[in-house]
């Protein structure tokens, strides 16, 4: 199977540290590209994440016997944990690696899937779902500094586009 060890490589030599410049990680080809299909695809999942509760919401609270107000926070959690997330989970991939953190948050993510489809109670569901929304904070911001480094200046505008 394929990892992300291809964004740890400079001519050949493994990074000696997260600080290395993104100009001497970057990789190409068909590299980069399956790097840019598997971030993308976390941060699709992240934010199909943000809505799915939305459009199951009848159903979850007929499920769980949630209230009203337990049912906004089902949906307001997610979306807190997030946005609370995405300054500091930037920061922590530039000091301990995009590739490190990006992996560790992206496993949190769907233990934190898991146990959201098994939640036993509303408030047992609020408390994942902000789990999951933190997790999503800091799998979010590796998305764009792998794509940063992994592409060439000519090449990282069609990988943003």
């Amino acid at each position: 199977m394929w990892s992300f060890d291809v964004l740890n490589q400079r001519h050949g030599q493994s990074m000696t540290s997260p600080q290395d410049t993104a100009a001497d990680a970057r990789i190409g080809g068909r590299a980069a590209s399956l790097a840019l299909l598997v971030v993308l695809f976390a941060s699709f999942m992240d934010l199909l994440d943000v809505t799915i509760v939305t459009v199951a919401a009848p159903h979850i609270a007929a499920d769980l016997h949630a209230s009203p107000a337990q049912l906004q926070w089902m949906l307001a959690a997610y979306t807190l944990a997030l946005g609370s997330g995405l300054i500091t989970g930037g920061r922590i991939g530039d000091d301990y690696g995009r590739r490190r953190v990006f992996l560790t948050a992206l496993a949190a993510f769907a233990l934190a899937s898991a146990a959201c489809a098994l939640a036993p109670s509303a408030g047992a569901l609020i408390v994942v779902r902000a789990v999951q929304g933190l997790a999503g904070g800091f799998m979010v911001p590796q998305v764009f500094g792998i794509i940063r480094s992994s592409f060439e200046p000519a090449a990282m505008a069609k990988a943003f586009g």
